[in-house]
């Protein structure tokens, strides 16, 4: 029987991946936590072997996935045609939980609904605007963006679904108007709820109900009842106690083999669940934590062995991983083995340096 772990390597594509392109992954996992962009790109394309940034890229400017705030309040990606539902689903708690600090950077109402026009103006017609663009022109217009007045700003147009992310240039975000996405579905809010419960179980299960509360940011009420109205869809497996929910149909076990991962910051494999204890040992998840969450992991056999950062230089991205134990020499070569797949993912030639944490 595979290990929980290994079950979740397989649902989430980072074994045995069958996933085409970009959106299929972002669609299976219903979200995809993209705040920092770079480790974005990185997570979709550890679950489409062979492909490249640009490649991911490609998707991201032709529109089939975009970038904007969601669950949690975070930046999240998701496919065109999911957002509007989901925007509906999430923007209104949004807008409530930042009325704090909006006050906090005396942006009333008056003044939203004015920079919110002056956004949406920009990026008609097609345009698309950098936010150093944007900055600029609300600056220009008495509308000072310092201290994440312009953050703010911006965020309140993305909640009324006016703007939405596509391709960042460097560290400066482009934004368009969602108008100029095609037509796509929208949910009642509990049908929402529902479907949001079915993505979550079929593409992180094996999952319990608390680990879907975490995620979603749902209160536990409405993520108790989106359950119930899908586990008829669901296979039920108890574990310790536990009842956790996933994909009915699996397939036959696979032998597992021992392989490494290099996973991005904010990966959806340790992101996704309130109880990361299946991959994440306690005694080793004070090292994975950065300032906003998690960092980026060395992943062997299901398991986080350590901490890994790049340094990206003209021809070669040198991987520089910290172990949380000694590596034998068959880990060692299956990292060197992650860290070639990262180095093609960037077009690059790729160099491991090794230190203990």
């Amino acid at each position: 029987m595979p290990t929980l772990a290994h079950q979740r390597l397989r649902r989430q594509g980072l074994i045995a991946s069958s996933f085409r392109s970009p959106a299929e992954v972002v669609s299976s996992l219903g979200v995809v936590q993209a705040q920092d962009y770079p480790a974005a790109l990185w997570a979709l394309g550890l679950r489409l072997p062979g492909t490249t940034a640009q490649t991911v890229e490609h998707s991201i400017e032709n529109r089939a996935i975009v970038r904007t705030w969601l669950i949690r309040g975070t930046l999240h990606f998701t496919t065109v045609e999911d957002v509007r539902w989901m925007l509906d689903l999430f923007a209104p708690g949004l807008l409530k939980s930042s009325a704090r600090r909006n006050r906090e950077l005396q942006l009333d109402e008056a003044t939203l609904a004015r920079s919110s026009r002056l956004i949406a103006d920009a990026v008609q017609g097609g345009q698309t605007r950098t936010r150093r663009e944007l900055f600029a022109l609300l600056d220009a217009h008495g509308l000072d963006t310092p201290n994440q007045r312009g953050i703010y700003m911006l965020g309140r147009a993305s909640y009324e679904g006016l703007i939405v992310q596509g391709v960042q240039h460097g560290r400066d975000p482009s934004f368009f108007a969602l108008d100029a996405l095609p037509p796509s579905r929208r949910l009642g809010r509990d049908e929402a709820i529902a479907e949001l419960a079915r993505r979550y179980f079929t593409g992180h299960g094996p999952a319990a109900l608390p680990d879907f509360v975490w995620w979603s940011g749902l209160r536990v009420s409405e993520a108790r009842a989106g359950l119930e109205a899908v586990q008829t869809h669901l296979a039920a497996e108890t574990m310790d106690g536990r009842t956790f929910w996933r994909a009915p149909c699996e397939g036959p076990a696979m032998p597992q083999a021992l392989v490494a991962l290099l996973l991005p910051a904010y990966d959806e494999f340790l992101i996704g669940y309130k109880d990361r204890s299946a991959s994440l040992a306690l005694e080793h998840a004070a090292h994975v934590k950065n300032a906003n969450g998690l960092g980026a992991t060395v992943i062997f056999d299901g398991r986080v062995i350590g901490t890994w950062t790049r340094e990206t230089k003209r021809t070669e991205v040198v991987i520089h991983a910290r172990s949380f134990e000694a590596w034998p020499g068959d880990v060692l070569l299956a990292v060197e083995r992650a860290a070639e797949q990262y180095g093609a993912f960037h077009e690059k030639r790729a160099v491991v340096k090794l230190k203990d944490t």
